[in-house]
């Protein structure tokens, strides 16, 4: 990335409209589901400095990353991911070395 800071949004929306009972007389019942996600990129001197990206859906889940650039060759990333509905927590840290530039 070359230039200054950036801010990305994305929002998608799903809609399940099940007709499949409409033919049996049945009452209709859609489901529908929609989240929204972000990234943000942090720039120093012109070089990417931080990436931080993360999203929120309307089932209870919500993640987060962060990406940190030590240096050209070195990045630490740190993650989240929350899901309230099975109450299940992940968190975690790794290092990346290498890679393209």
């Amino acid at each position: 990335m070359q230039g200054g800071n950036s801010i990305w949004f994305a929002c998608e929306y799903e809609l399940d409209a099940d007709l499949s009972g409409w033919k049996t007389g049945e009452a209709w019942a859609p489901q529908s589901s929609a989240s929204v996600g972000y990234m943000i990129n942090l720039a120093s001197a012109g070089m990417r400095q931080s990436v931080i990206k993360g999203k929120l859906t309307t089932e209870g889940q919500v993640s987060g990353t962060v990406e940190e650039q030590i240096n050209p060759l070195v990045t630490l990333v740190m993650s989240a991911s929350l899901d309230h509905c099975s109450e299940e927590y992940r968190f975690g840290f790794g290092m990346q070395v290498g890679g393209a530039m």
